[in-house]
């Protein structure tokens, strides 16, 4: 993976959960509030923001540089299941690291 993709992913990874956070503590009122805040791209920030929800083993794997060749930031953009084990079947990763 091109180091510009790894960087793209690293940062949408960090930024989602603080996208949820700003809305869970009422800090933004909604997601477009949000966008307008943030000057952030619409369309990519909603794709985006279920970042938040890949496993932990998944995340820290990015954020380190590991990144499996499944896992690029167009395929994380595309609809993916919410289930962590029903994601590591989807991207074809393994169960979790021991």
């Amino acid at each position: 993976m091109h180091k510009r993709s790894v960087k793209a992913l690293q940062q949408a990874l960090l930024k989602s959960p603080q996208w949820n956070r700003a809305l869970l503590s009422g800090e933004a009122e909604s997601f477009e509030a949000l966008i307008r805040r943030d000057k952030l791209n619409p369309r990519q920030t909603h794709r985006l923001r279920k970042l938040a929800f890949l496993p932990p083993d998944i995340m820290e794997r990015i954020i380190a540089g590991d990144i499996p060749k499944p896992l690029t930031l167009e395929r994380l953009k595309k609809d993916f299941p919410m289930d962590w084990e029903a994601q590591r079947s989807h991207f074809g990763l393994s169960q979790a690291p021991h």
